[in-house]
């Protein structure tokens, strides 16, 4: 379960998207406003509240480094995309149901993917990873089964 961070949205209203810990931002998103400063790719997606089915804009971020000292790989964002295997976890604690922060949530869409530039200092945005998901393990946990 995220912390609600009630402090912050009681005075401030409704976030703009939600940062890879479930903080709330009130800023326009791009890749340098998140937390993971050696990351290479981000994205913005769209999850669901397993419990009522709010949707909340929500970041991902990936470095080359990441699972460096977890003796395992951690994929990238842009194979988790691909292969239907993007997971945030808790959706933001934001009181869309009595159950939700303490729920899965579901990925439902690709928003924004941004990469690391050649010149290593800029991002750029790569439009043809900005697509639908649809997680098997979703559908599984739901009920419905996948059509043949």
């Amino acid at each position: 379960m995220n912390e609600s961070y009630s402090d912050i949205t009681s005075k401030l209203g409704e976030p703009q998207w939600w940062d890879e810990a479930a903080v709330p931002r009130y800023c326009e998103f791009e890749p340098r406003r998140l937390a993971h400063v050696y990351l290479d790719e981000a994205a913005l997606v769209e999850i669901e509240c397993q419990g009522c089915g709010r949707t909340f804009p929500v970041a991902f971020s990936w470095g080359q480094h990441d699972g460096l000292f977890a003796d395992r790989d951690i994929p990238s964002l842009a194979e988790r995309i691909r292969a239907d295997t993007l997971h945030y976890g808790d959706p933001p604690n934001y009181s869309c149901c009595p159950a939700g922060p303490t729920m899965n949530s579901i990925p439902r869409r690709v928003l924004q993917f941004w990469r690391k530039a050649e010149n290593l200092f800029d991002f750029e945005r790569v439009p043809e990873l900005e697509v639908d998901i649809e997680c098997e393990w979703a559908r599984h946990n739901s009920g419905s089964e996948a059509e043949p």
